[in-house]
């Protein structure tokens, strides 16, 4: 008699073989696109990385003469009042980044305090390491 075909010893091993990695197929996909939209939602929500421009208002030049803070004033639509963004320029890298994101805020009082420490609005800030935003409150 010629064998052409073997059928497994025990089917139900097979398909439970093959239903394992369905699942585990299927759970890996699951948590990638957890993770997207974790990182979206902390992008949009919760990052100063993707803040609004906003109109320049002023920039103050700090002693030392190592930073620039530059104030951008942005409108935060018909039932928002506006919002105020710091961004911090280093002058020796070029690199900027975003210290300040405070809402209800249509005036800013800038000061800095040494070549290190700015106060905006009364907020004190170290700009190597601190940034305030309202969202974090």
């Amino acid at each position: 008699m010629r064998k052409d075909f073997e059928a497994p010893e025990n089917p139900d091993k097979e398909i439970k073989k093959a239903n394992r990695y369905v699942q585990i197929g299927c759970l890996s996909i699951s948590i990638v696109f957890l993770l997207l939209i974790g990182f979206i939602i902390y992008h949009y929500f919760f990052s100063m990385s993707s803040l609004p421009e906003g109109t320049f208002v002023e920039s103050y030049e700090s002693p030392g003469d190592t930073y620039i803070l530059k104030i951008y004033r942005v409108n935060g639509g018909a039932t928002v009042d506006f919002v105020i963004r710091g961004e911090l320029l280093n002058k020796k890298t070029g690199e900027t980044k975003n210290i300040y994101w405070n809402e209800q805020k249509s005036k800013v009082k800038v000061r800095w305090i040494n070549k290190f420490i700015v106060e905006i609005n009364k907020t004190k800030l170290d700009v190597r390491k601190d940034t305030f935003d309202f969202r974090q409150q």
